[in-house]
């Protein structure tokens, strides 16, 4: 693997944004998918663990694609750029596990002169361990320029949601009090509470059971007020039977206690018995 990626990243006459396609490793969700059980913790630690031991074997690679597609040009929507924004993020990711990339993350959150770069360079802040100063400043400063922009904010929460360092499931309920959330509208709850359940899977799978009764009583709170949105946040309850116990059990309790519900909307009553 390390041999193939130094060859990808040294070979300029490559498209950039295929390349950034062929750096990445499978998703966990991916992964959740081709396995016969799904052990989370175990997947995330081996994919996490893949991912820095090739940053670790090239770095001094990806430092130079990083510095080659920075562009003193003037943003445009076009092939080109897009295919070098990508390229340059991809290498951002992976300078993020060796500790060189918390600078350029910073510089980048700070010059960008689009959301795509300014939001790569915010979400590799939240999720280094290393790098929490210059990611709650990011935050901050995000949101203070952002605030008005309600597309823009959703995008802000989502970040966080998925931010897979641990304590995730107190962050999302924090947010849930801020002003860019409202369980009115379907954008952020998706942005937040969706994304929570659906891409942060090593929170949402606790083994104490909390993500799950979270999700029941969201989706609970949701069933008459919005039945379409909670008939989508019960899907990642709804495979529990790919899953090792104690999570098993747990998220069949889950959606037991969603059956309970002597009002439950047909959408929703149909996907959890069907489940079950």
């Amino acid at each position: 693997m390390v041999e193939a990626f130094k060859a990808l990243l040294t070979d300029t006459s490559l498209d950039p944004a295929m390349v950034a396609l062929m750096l990445q490793l499978p998703s966990e969700s991916l992964l959740h998918e081709e396995a016969e059980t799904i052990y989370v913790d175990a997947i995330h630690d081996a994919r996490l663990f893949m991912r820095t031991a090739l940053a670790g074997c090239l770095m001094d690679e990806l430092q130079v694609v990083y510095q080659q597609n920075i562009t003193d040009q003037a943003y445009k929507p076009n092939v080109e750029q897009m295919g070098s924004r990508s390229l340059k993020n991809a290498a951002l990711g992976y300078l993020m596990l060796v500790g060189t990339g918390i600078e350029l993350a910073w510089a980048q959150f700070q010059n960008a002169d689009n959301m795509t770069d300014q939001a790569a360079a915010l979400s590799a802040l939240v999720n280094c361990p290393e790098a929490s100063d210059y990611a709650s400043q990011a935050l901050n400063l995000f949101e203070q320029k952002f605030r008005d922009e309600a597309l823009v904010m959703n995008l802000w929460l989502q970040i966080q949601a998925t931010n897979t360092q641990a304590n995730g499931l107190q962050r999302v309920i924090e947010l849930m009090d801020h002003k860019a959330f409202t369980m009115t509208n379907p954008n952020k709850i998706r942005s937040l509470i969706g994304a929570f359940a659906s891409a942060n899977h090593v929170n949402f799978h606790s083994q104490d059971g909390s993500g799950y009764r979270f999700l029941t009583e969201q989706i609970l709170a949701l069933n008459t007020v919005n039945p379409q949105v909670a008939a989508r946040l019960v899907t990642p309850l709804t495979k529990w039977k790919k899953f090792p116990e104690p999570n098993r059990q747990l998220m069949q309790n889950a959606l037991q206690d969603i059956a309970k519900e002597p009002n439950l909307v047909k959408d929703l009553q149909e996907i959890v018995s069907k489940s079950l």
